[in-house]
């Protein structure tokens, strides 16, 4: 758990930080949980990455014991093809002397990714 009080602003970093860091390429992350894999989602065709990204924002956010992620939704960017749109929805969780709650309140955080 963070010891600091939890800012959107300061969530959306975090969040941000772990999404577009390759996973295990931070020198001082010992454990190698650090980043994601997104960057293998450009070798994704399009059906594929709709699947996959989802899951991959998952596993790299799974290591965040503060945030609940509750919806990951993705679609193509009309604009641009090459990339997608992502929303996540998440919660923070409270650690009240070793019960975790999650508030009922909900984040939204949008990420492009490109193809």
């Amino acid at each position: 758990m963070w010891d600091f009080a939890t800012d959107p602003l300061l969530d959306r970093q975090r969040i941000r930080f772990r999404l577009k860091i390759p996973r295990g390429t931070f020198a001082y992350d010992v454990t190698g949980l650090l980043g994601s894999r997104l960057y293998a989602a450009q070798r994704l065709s399009v059906e594929r990455a709709l699947t996959e990204i989802p899951l991959i924002i998952r596993e790299a956010l799974e290591p965040m014991d503060d945030i609940d992620v509750r919806d990951i939704a993705i679609e193509q960017d009309e604009v641009d093809p090459g990339k997608m749109i992502v929303q996540l929805k998440y919660g923070h969780v409270l650690d009240l002397a070793e019960t975790e709650l999650s508030t009922d309140e909900t984040e939204e955080f949008f990420v492009t990714i490109a193809l």
